[in-house]
């Protein structure tokens, strides 16, 4: 079951609302049933039978990423993630405001030089934690001197789409918002909408949709596809990529942005576009290394996994 939908209940609302202090509690206890159940009743869940048939993984994260531990703390902050999204979608405004001033923003002159570059931007991260919380951080919506952020959201709900717009419009009122599901037709021009008025793009790119444009590239370990269509635009009208994370450290939501980067052209446009996806994807797999417990897609990336020649690989997918 895809947890997230229980966000799309009006009748849940209320429970979404206990304040972030009670998030780490809920989520150990949520977590102990999650954990219980995919080990006894789900096989195919089973984080530690995935992880112990792929040596490649092993030799990226070390034998522990195979232990129940593993596996419990994957669920720990899965459903933390989940708890916080639903906390910014139903919280009042000012104890988001109050919350958001206690997190610690790393790297926030990085996002700032994105800003001064002058174009448009394409904020990436990966599943980890909320990547929400850098939408709601004031000292991050103070430096935009562009209007128009568009955030990429595929498979969003429409309630859950209104309610996210409508908080980060009373967050950031001087900003134009929009939840974008490039699922759509439409989807894919209002990103180059975006970017071509120097707006800002923010999107998860360590997950490869199958309504996406995607390339095969290593990914710890393996080879996997990688959306690639938002590394074409880049090129196309000279964008500015900018790498933000929220995580958890030490119990507390950290924020952060790495240094800015654009291409460097060549007259060999694919290779270029190659080496783009490949230094966005080593930097979405350095993360992951740091903190992979925290990383929500370990299931997802198994049956992505491809043959250098682009293939399914019979080796990734799951026995029954």
């Amino acid at each position: 079951m895809d947890l997230y939908k229980l966000l799309d209940y009006d009748c849940l609302s209320r429970i979404w609302r206990a304040p972030p202090r009670w998030h780490s509690a809920i989520a150990a206890n949520a977590a102990i049933f999650a954990f219980l159940w995919d080990s006894l009743f789900s096989g195919n869940l089973d984080i530690r039978r995935v992880m112990r048939r792929f040596g490649e993984h092993r030799r990226y994260l070390g034998r522990n990423c195979a232990t129940a531990r593993f596996a419990y703390l994957n669920h720990y902050y899965a459903m933390r993630a989940l708890y916080n999204y639903g906390w910014l979608l139903n919280a009042p405004l000012e104890e988001i405001r109050k919350e958001m001033a206690q997190m610690e923003i790393r790297g926030l002159g990085h996002a700032a030089k994105a800003v001064d570059m002058g174009g448009g931007i394409l904020a990436f991260s990966a599943h980890v934690g909320c990547f929400f919380n850098l939408l709601f951080a004031e000292p991050v919506t103070r430096l935009c001197k562009v209007k128009q952020i568009s955030v990429l959201s595929p498979g969003t709900s429409a309630r859950r789409k209104q309610c996210m717009e409508a908080q980060l419009r009373r967050a950031a009122a001087d900003l134009t918002w929009e939840l974008v599901d490039i699922e759509k037709k439409s989807g894919g021009m209002k990103l180059l909408h975006t970017l071509r008025n120097k707006g800002v793009v923010a999107c998860a790119l360590d997950y490869a949709f199958p309504f996406t444009k995607n390339s095969v590239v290593k990914f710890l370990g393996r080879g996997v596809e990688f959306p690639i269509g938002a590394v074409v635009m880049g090129r196309r009208l000279g964008i500015t990529f900018l790498p933000c994370f929220s995580y958890v450290e030490a119990g507390r939501t950290v924020l952060e942005f790495q240094a800015p980067f654009s291409f460097t052209h060549t007259d060999a446009p694919d290779r270029d576009i190659t080496e783009m996806a490949v230094r966005i994807n080593n930097i979405i797999e350095t993360k992951i290394r740091a903190i992979p417990e925290q990383w929500s897609f370990w299931l997802r990336l198994v049956s992505q996994a491809r043959t250098p020649d682009g293939r399914s690989d019979p080796e990734c997918f799951e026995e029954g």
